[in-house]
């Protein structure tokens, strides 16, 4: 209901969020998580996303073409889809080859970039896998990472021959927890801790003061 809401508005839709978010920790998706792939593009999406699995995830480039694959497929098998399977019917019948054509795909893959996926080596095998869009995650960015990151983009998509676009998440301000001044801080039940801003670049966390960081790479 809201990507058709959406897609009658006239707006791009991408769906995401814990698409295959087992994919994390297992190079294999599961089938919940395809089928959850398989809906979204008969519901109308224009594009799947990764987040975790992508950024910092153990098998980013399979995350890419786990979800290249099953949208395809998806994209592929919809019109074979009718309301009611007649009496005269047979299972082989519903048979029908994987696609591997990946140029007929529609449905982009959106691929968050972060520490498992945005080195030099990394970047073109992630456009090789199948990703259509980078996601430049403002919240997660440390200084000089899109900076360094961008070039590389462009550089690899040349080289490829592939169109590829880069997406910035631009979240707004926003504060987050500051670095650790020294070793980390159990916490202790019963024990009143301190929340802050940090009044300068030192005021880190430390045991009683929890501080934080607001965010300037906006």
């Amino acid at each position: 209901l809201l990507i058709k809401k959406a897609k009658d508005a006239g707006l791009f839709v991408i769906t995401a969020t814990q698409m295959v978010e087992s994919m994390i920790e297992n190079p294999v998706p599961t089938r919940a998580e395809v089928s959850d792939l398989q809906n979204a593009v008969w519901d109308g999406t224009d594009a799947v996303m990764l987040s975790g699995e992508s950024a910092s995830g153990k098998w980013p480039c399979e995350a890419v073409m786990a979800e290249a694959a099953a949208v395809l497929e998806a994209e592929t098998t919809k019109h074979l889809l009718i309301p009611q399977v007649y009496d005269d019917f047979v299972v082989d019948e519903a048979n029908k080859p994987r696609e591997m054509d990946d140029s007929k795909r529609k449905t982009k893959v959106v691929a968050s970039l972060g520490p498992s996926s945005w080195s030099e080596e990394m970047i073109g095998k992630m456009i090789e896998a199948g990703t259509d869009i980078f996601r430049l995650n403002c919240s997660h960015r440390r200084g000089g990472d899109f900076e360094r990151v961008y070039p590389l983009i462009r550089k690899y998509a040349k080289l490829l021959g592939c169109r590829v676009e880069c997406l910035g998440d631009l979240q707004g301000p926003k504060f987050r927890v500051a670095e650790l001044a020294g070793d980390p801080v159990p916490l202790i039940e019963g024990e009143i801790l301190e929340f802050g801003i940090s009044v300068d670049e030192n005021d880190n966390i430390r045991p009683g003061r929890i501080t934080m960081k607001s965010t300037t790479e906006q």
